[in-house]
């Protein structure tokens, strides 16, 4: 399952990427996660996913939100929840994140008690996430996350 999640949301990147304009030079489309802060070379949306990565290829760090339906995201606020069967529920977001050269992915709780908020602007999505807890799919650890991204495309 893991390795599927994992695939999927590399397959969004990589689909997203291919339609990728420059970046406006935002300084505050990055993400952070455990401490370390990574800025978003791409952030766009491919039903269900609004996904960002550090790079063009398959081997980068990425964090990614799946939304509910195939439908684009309306402005507003998402709970945070933790089970991929919860996307299904409108108003719900699943938080994810992994690294390059590595297997590890880490992903939101049924635990949080965090929003995720979305914005729309010239038909360009933005979402904000502050502080919240992913746990890391295998060992179980969980980190804080937070993100500012814009589509950049």
């Amino acid at each position: 399952m893991k390795r599927i999640l994992l695939c999927t949301s590399a397959l969004a990147i990589l689909m997203v990427s291919s339609c990728k304009k420059k970046d406006s030079g935002s300084s505050t489309n990055r993400w952070t996660i455990a401490g370390k802060t990574y800025n978003a070379v791409f952030a766009g949306y491919e039903a269900p996913f609004f996904s960002a990565s550090d790079g063009l290829d398959s081997n980068n760090n990425m964090c990614s939100f799946a939304f509910s339906g195939l439908t684009t995201p309306t402005a507003g606020t998402y709970k945070v929840v933790g089970s991929f069967s919860s996307i299904y529920i409108p108003g719900e977001v699943v938080v994810e994140a992994g690294f390059k050269n590595s297997d590890v992915l880490y992903e939101s709780t049924d635990n949080s008690k965090t929003t995720l908020t979305v914005t729309v602007n010239a038909g360009k999505i933005s979402v904000s996430l502050p502080d919240t807890y992913v746990q890391n799919f295998d060992t179980k650890d969980s980190v804080l996350i937070s993100a500012q991204l814009t589509q950049t495309y």
